[in-house]
């Protein structure tokens, strides 16, 4: 049974055009099956043309898209949580990982992976550098299977109507927010996990729904891109885009 990558998004197909780019040079992409959840909140309008020609740049890839039906959730633990509900319902992949839209995943992201999962009873692993809390970081994640079954129980309306009253009534006081980050947080408490020593994946989402003082790039899907990269090129550029948050680093080559 061929390895699961998730790959949650929304409204940034020229970020995910170019996590699609890392992916698509990764020496072992061929061997996996990408699933992309498109998330739709009530109100909004799903990019779903420009989603469409995103994923028809990269035909060498196993890619099977899925677009929820609108629903008035707050931010992505919706269609996070259930990513992860539907592979462990659906297939019987040994390794899930979680490669949001706006992460760029290095050469050894899988291999690292699969080496810290052999012969230990983890959590999960993360791609990137403990940023100090131990906790959880949805920034290039790895499940085995069996880990994944923690999630089940959490994948219900109680929590996604109300993700703070929810984690207040199920889990003893935490810092960690209440998102699907925190609620991970939460139930990793105890278990093993491991932070990589170096980087495997990168973060470069410097605007979102909780990053609405960025700038955004405009115009055409390819200008959009093209814009994004240019940003990530430059460490002016992405300072001035970024505004105050200084967590986006340049970016590095995809091979």
């Amino acid at each position: 049974m061929q390895d699961v990558v998730i790959i949650p998004t929304y409204d940034r197909p020229e970020m995910l055009w170019l996590c699609l780019d890392y992916l698509n040079a990764n020496p072992d992409s061929r061997e996996l099956c990408f699933r992309i959840y498109v998330d739709a909140h009530v109100g909004q309008v799903t990019p779903r043309d420009e989603i469409e020609q995103v994923l028809k740049k990269f035909p060498h890839l196993m890619m099977e898209v899925f677009y929820r039906d609108h629903h008035h959730f707050q931010g992505n633990s919706f269609n996070v949580l259930m990513a992860y509900k539907d592979v462990f319902i659906q297939t019987m992949a040994q390794y899930v990982f979680m490669v949001e839209d706006d992460v760029l995943v290095h050469r050894e992201f899988f291999s690292w992976h699969r080496l810290m999962h052999s012969g230990r009873e983890l959590g999960c692993s993360i791609a990137v550098q403990n940023p100090g809390h131990g906790a959880y970081a949805s920034l290039g994640v790895c499940f085995k299977r069996e880990s994944l079954r923690r999630v089940l129980p959490h994948c219900h309306t109680a929590y996604f109507e109300n993700m703070r009253a929810y984690c207040k009534e199920n889990f003893p006081p935490s810092r960690f927010d209440c998102e699907q980050d925190g609620l991970f947080a939460r139930m990793l408490k105890g278990e093993r996990v491991i932070w990589a020593p170096r980087p495997y994946a990168q973060h470069v989402g410097w605007y979102g729904y909780h990053r609405r003082k960025s700038i955004r790039p405009h115009g055409s899907l390819e200008e959009r891109y093209s814009q994004v990269k240019h940003a990530l090129s430059s460490g002016i550029t992405l300072q001035h885009w970024s505004r105050d948050f200084g967590d986006i680093q340049p970016l590095r080559p995809c091979n």
